[in-house]
């Protein structure tokens, strides 16, 4: 079966390539295309909102905004219970200190971790949580290290 355009058919032989032509662009880079410039533009509406956090009360509506969010996509959050945290070991570094801890972030589910102390700083710091998620490499894979000091509001150094 020969399958041909209804324009040559009928004797219009000056078609080109672009008669032809589906894809604006190259079919191996479209989905890249289409999921880069969605995530930008994601990017962009997250800046824009951010940048309009002004005050305390501000992040403090975000939080709940946030959180009531969290709330209908998992259902609400468990009761909160004791964290049973221990120091099982110390590290002595040039700036800064290495506890290493152990918690229950559930009762009788332990979570390990390394907390980083710097040395000359002694009143409440902002901190930075960085979860490292399941990496062959632990925790020393590349990405791990790319983190940045927390900016922004404050109220208290506490936990929420």
């Amino acid at each position: 079966m020969l399958l041909c355009p209804y324009s040559f058919v009928n004797g219009q032989d000056n078609l080109s390539l672009k008669d032809f032509t589906v894809l604006n662009e190259h079919a191996d880079s479209m989905m890249k295309n289409y999921l880069t410039a969605l995530v930008d533009r994601q990017f962009s509406a997250r800046d824009s909102l951010l940048a309009s956090l002004r005050s305390a009360k501000d992040w403090d509506r975000r939080s709940q905004t946030i959180r009531d969010s969290m709330v209908s996509w998992t259902g609400p959050f468990p009761e909160r219970t004791p964290l049973n945290a221990r120091i099982t070991g110390r590290l002595e570094r040039g700036d800064y200190i290495v506890e290493k801890i152990l918690f229950e972030s559930r009762p009788n589910f332990f979570v390990s971790a390394n907390l980083y102390l710097p040395k000359k700083i002694s009143f409440p710091r902002p901190a930075v949580l960085n979860v490292l998620g399941h990496f062959p490499e632990g925790k020393a894979a590349d990405m791990i290290y790319n983190c940045y000091p927390v900016h922004g509001h404050d109220r208290d150094a506490s936990p929420a």
